[in-house]
């Protein structure tokens, strides 16, 4: 979010990083 993006990135970031372990086992 706007206020939150910081959080929003995290979260990005992390969701990011188990798709890329997921794909790319």
């Amino acid at each position: 979010g706007a206020v939150w993006g910081f959080v929003d990135w995290g979260i990005a970031g992390a969701v990011f990083a188990w798709l890329y372990n997921l794909i790319n086992k």
